[in-house]
C-alpha cells in the first residue's frame, strides 16, 4: 500500500463514504451535546483545529478513517462541507483498507478500547477477507500471538459470547486459551507462516500484548 500523497480541503459531506465494517469512537450522550455545541458556536475555527481524517484513491471515492463524530455533528449543523485531512492512494482497494483498519489503529491507540466491537469487527473481516488477510491486518496493529489469539476466540463461539456480554474480558478469554490446545494451535499457524520448525518458534515465541 503506498500513501501517494496528503493534502488538506473543504470536503462536500455528500462525497464522503462512511464504511459499514469501520471501528467507531463511542461518545456518551453528554460528550456529543457537547461536541454538537463546539460545532455550531465556531464550525471554521473547530474543523481547522480538528479535521476530520478521510481515505481517498485517484479514482475520486472518499472514505472516512478518522472523525466519525464530528461528521455526525457536522451533518446536524447542517453543513454542507468540513475541513480535512485527506490521505490519498492509487487504488480504491488501498483507500478503503486504510480508512477501515485505520479506524481501529487510531480509536484503539487513543484508548478507545471496546472488546464488543473489535470482535464483531474481526469477525466480519474473517468472513469478507478470510483468516490469512485479517490477521495479515492484525499484525499491523497488535502482536502477533494476540492476532492469533483473537482469532482463536472468535473461532469459539461460547467464548466469544461471554467477551461481548461483558461476564468476561479478551484478556480473561485469552488466559482461558492458555491450554496444550491453546498453544499447539498458536505454534502450528506461525510455523505455517514463517515455514520453521516448531521448536524454533517456541523459544522466540512473542508474549501475548496488544
Amino acid at each position: 500500500m503506498v500513501l501517494i500523497r496528503s493534502e488538506y480541503d473543504w470536503i462536500e459531506i455528500k462525497d464522503i463514504i462512511v464504511p459499514e465494517n469501520r471501528y467507531r469512537s463511542i461518545l456518551s450522550e453528554e460528550e456529543k451535546k457537547e461536541l454538537e455545541e463546539e460545532v455550531m458556536e465556531s464550525w471554521e475555527k473547530f474543523f481547522f483545529e480538528k479535521p476530520i481524517l478521510l481515505s481517498a484513491s485517484t479514482t475520486g471515492k472518499i472514505y472516512l478513517r478518522d472523525g466519525g463524530n464530528r461528521l455526525e455533528a457536522a451533518k446536524k449543523a447542517k453543513l454542507p462541507k468540513v475541513y480535512c485531512c485527506i490521505r490519498v492512494f492509487d487504488r480504491e482497494e488501498e483507500a478503503l483498507h486504510d480508512a477501515v483498519f485505520g479506524s481501529l489503529r487510531d480509536n484503539w491507540s487513543r484508548g478507545q478500547k471496546d472488546p464488543k466491537q473489535l470482535l464483531k469487527l474481526v469477525k466480519t473481516w474473517l468472513q469478507e477477507l478470510g483468516k490469512d488477510k485479517t490477521i495479515k491486518l492484525l499484525k499491523e496493529k497488535f502482536s502477533k500471538a494476540y492476532s492469533y489469539r483473537l482469532i482463536q476466540i472468535i473461532e469459539d463461539e461460547a467464548l466469544t459470547q461471554k467477551v461481548i456480554s461483558g461476564e468476561i474480558s479478551i484478556r480473561e478469554a485469552i488466559k482461558i486459551l492458555e491450554s496444550e490446545e491453546g498453544k499447539v494451535y498458536i505454534e502450528s499457524h506461525v510455523r505455517l507462516e514463517r515455514g520453521k520448525p516448531v521448536s524454533e518458534e517456541i523459544s522466540a515465541r512473542e508474549p501475548i500484548s496488544e
